[in-house]
């Protein structure tokens, strides 16, 4: 960054190299100064003195949030749908708002959770401007019965992840991290993996982002803690993401002009020990797109497009914990989560040969309206209403591929909470197009103009920190 002793002066590389030692978070003054500059006669060579002043490198960070949930198959043991609560959204934003966009996932847990979040950062990890963060979280919920029910209450949820952040040049960074994790709450299946990620990541040209992230780890999924004794080994898995966002929006967190688009590209090879090697090679894709104006400073519109699309060197299907879901947190407000299935065409039924729900492809959009009604200091209310679609499909044609029976449409009303220019956010949707709902084992649901199982709710109602796009 400083210039080499006895290379020619000049201010411009002085100022750029100034702007670099800043941008490490690691001083909090920084001065430049010359001695030799004024004396006369003129010298031929000057000296370059820094004055630096470091601050605090080490702390900690809490953090906490709350998500709607998903019903799943402990419903039964943990006694229905309530408000949950985390740290991972919360969390997610500020990231999204310091280090670029990223991706935020939902937090889904059945049943009260009790959640704490914590990281610890050292920002001059080292003694050479790295960043060292050490975030933990450790999720349990009340349980409601004994036996195995009370077990899994006590650990729903506990992951590690250290990683080290390091400056590359001036834009861009690469993180190194190990992480672990023990999921029996957010996934559709409980899930347990540990392994090594990195990712390099920089801004071109001020508004467009690149990200290219590699992760090799083991994982396990099943129901726990029952699979994870009988079989005790993980299933390699290789991660391979290349993504991209041009982001012009005003605010990361609450926007309200401009427009971001959005893309992935996913190379998974997945290997799964059974009683014979079942291996997976397959790419996954994606397209997004939000925009946003704002009518006399009061009435925003936003509207958000995304398609989504896969492809396997044999032709199978993604395996059932990466294909692309639909319904409630995962798009769809009014939908209960994750219930939207891959419609047959020729039935104008449930598709039966995605037994474990999901698409191989995705097609979505919303459209919104947002206003405030209260505004003071720090804390506002606002009003939303809004039109989701989406549908699901196995392939591009044929039976299972989009078509008329395939979309799906709600429309709601929400409020957002804002703290801090950060929504909490509550939407009642409602399912404009009730059909019956899906039973066990994906089995035909209509039976002489009947429901086996009744039919969907005509409303379904979401809390959430941060907006849905």
């Amino acid at each position: 960054l400083l210039p080499k002793p006895g290379a020619p002066l000049n201010q411009l590389e002085l100022d750029a190299a100034e702007r670099a030692i800043r941008r490490l978070g690691v001083f909090s003054n920084v001065e430049f100064k010359l001695v030799g500059l004024d004396q006369e006669p003129v010298r031929s060579k000057v000296a370059l003195i820094v004055q630096l002043q470091e601050r605090p490198a080490q702390f900690f960070e809490m953090a906490t949030g709350f998500e709607k949930v998903t019903i799943r198959k402990e419903t039964a043991e943990t006694g229905g749908e309530v408000l949950a609560s985390g740290v991972t959204n919360s969390l997610g934003a500020w990231d999204s708002a310091l280090r670029g966009p990223l991706e935020v996932v939902p937090l889904n847990i059945p049943n009260l959770l009790l959640f704490a979040g914590a990281a610890y950062r050292h920002k001059n990890f080292l003694g050479r401007g790295y960043e060292l963060e050490v975030p933990i979280r450790y999720g349990f919920s009340i349980p409601n019965g004994g036996g195995a029910a009370a077990a899994r209450a006590f650990s729903r949820l506990a992951e590690v992840r250290p990683t080290v952040y390091i400056p590359v040049g001036e834009e861009s960074r690469l993180s190194v991290g190990v992480f672990g994790r023990y999921d029996l709450a957010t996934r559709q299946q409980d899930e347990w993996e540990t392994g090594l990620t990195s990712t390099l990541a920089g801004t071109v040209f001020e508004k467009l982002r690149l990200a290219l992230t590699g992760t090799a780890s083991g994982i396990k999924t099943g129901s726990f803690p029952d699979d994870l004794y009988e079989t005790p080994y993980l299933s390699p898995k290789v991660d391979i993401d290349l993504s991209a966002t041009l982001d012009f929006l005003d605010n990361p967190i609450h926007p309200t002009r401009g427009f971001a688009v959005g893309a992935t590209l996913s190379y998974i090879l997945f290997t799964e020990k059974a009683e014979e090697l079942v291996k997976g090679n397959f790419f996954k894709g994606e397209v997004n797109a939000r925009g946003f104006i704002s009518i006399r400073d009061f009435l925003i519109i936003g509207a958000h497009a995304r398609f989504a699309y896969s492809a396997t060197v044999d032709g199978a299907d993604l395996p059932d914990s990466e294909r692309y879901l639909l319904g409630g947190i995962y798009g769809l407000r009014g939908i209960a989560d994750s219930t939207v299935r891959v419609m047959d065409a020729s039935t104008g039924q449930p598709s039966t040969e995605l037994a474990g729900g999901g698409g191989n492809l995705l097609l979505a959009g919303s459209l919104e309206f947002r206003f405030p009604v209260l505004k003071w200091d720090a804390f506002s209310v606002w009003l939303g209403a809004f039109l989701d679609w989406g549908g699901l499909a196995r392939s591009f044609d044929g039976n299972l591929g989009f078509h008329e029976d395939s979309f799906r449409i709600t429309a709601g009303l929400g409020t957002r909470l804002m703290f801090s220019g950060i929504p909490i956010r509550v939407d009642v949707g409602f399912n404009l197009d009730r059909r019956c709902k899906v039973g066990t084992g994906q089995q035909v649901v209509r039976a002489g103009g009947g429901c086996h199982v009744g039919k969907e709710d005509l409303t379904d109602t979401q809390f959430g920190l941060l907006y849905t796009f």
